[in-house]
């Protein structure tokens, strides 16, 4: 089996190749349209799945699974040629990166550390 990539997310790997980063101040300015329609995209998404039940309970393996599983749909989808279907896909792998972002930053919040799987 495969080494899961989340197993280092604590530290997100070595520190000599991620350092951490300084945080930056986004500023309310800096929006680009296309993130924009990007993010409306995305949470149209994720209100089309509103009936389950979230993923902030979910494992970190699940997350990835996931993720991985969409990556390999876009694949298909970009195959095809069908643009709505890629777009959509392009939603669903975002989302799920972006629940495992949500997820390690709420417990770096509660823990005052990196999150770890």
């Amino acid at each position: 089996m495969p080494r899961r990539r989340t197993q280092k997310i604590g530290g997100l790997g070595c520190p000599c190749c991620h350092p951490k980063k300084e945080k930056v101040e986004v500023k309310p300015t800096m929006s680009r349209p296309a993130l924009e329609e990007f993010e409306k995209a995305m949470e149209l998404e994720l209100q089309a799945n509103d009936h389950k039940t979230g993923w902030i309970n979910e494992s970190f393996a699940f997350l990835e699974d996931r993720l991985d599983a969409n990556v390999v749909d876009l694949h298909k989808v970009l195959d095809r040629g069908d643009t709505d279907a890629v777009k959509r896909q392009c939603c669903d792998v975002a989302n799920f990166a972006m629940m495992i972002f949500d997820k390690i930053s709420k417990e770096e919040t509660e823990d005052g550390e990196s999150a770890a799987p």
